[in-house]
């Protein structure tokens, strides 16, 4: 029997990076602005994510748009701008797309990135660490 992901767009992996690795994602209201700038990117269906000082991870799915992943960041990115109001505070030029193959489970790469916070010292267990969640659920 084939895998149901087989025929559906593949559930993708973004890193995003701050310009110069300066570390100023890790904020609440900034958690905040993303979750919103995630929600009005309809073109891609934002997943689960964690947030890092200095980066982030988002799962994503093509939601039937035309938009390639890149676009769809630029997108949130210049939304997520207009909320946040702080132009000091800027992107990394380039993003790492992964896209996920039908064989791999989505839940065990989560269960994965989701222990960055962990490995970089910033808390003891992966569910103390409050710049994480989940956008809308993917399959």
């Amino acid at each position: 029997m084939a895998n149901p992901r087989d025929t559906k767009s593949p559930i993708i992996l973004a890193t995003i990076v701050t310009k110069d690795r300066r570390p100023w994602l890790a904020d609440q209201t900034v958690h905040l602005h993303l979750r919103s700038a995630w929600q009005q990117a309809t073109a891609w269906r934002a997943g689960h994510y964690v947030i890092l000082p200095d980066h982030l991870y988002v799962f994503a799915i093509d939601d039937g748009s035309k938009l390639s992943p890149d676009e769809w960041i630029r997108f949130w990115q210049s939304r997520f701008n207009r909320l946040h109001c702080k132009p000091s505070l800027r992107w990394g030029a380039e993003s790492i797309i992964r896209k996920l193959k039908p064989s791999e489970s989505y839940k065990h790469i989560w269960s994965q990135i989701r222990q960055h916070p962990v490995r970089h010292g910033l808390v003891e267990k992966a569910w103390e660490w409050p710049f994480q969640g989940e956008v809308y659920e993917l399959r």
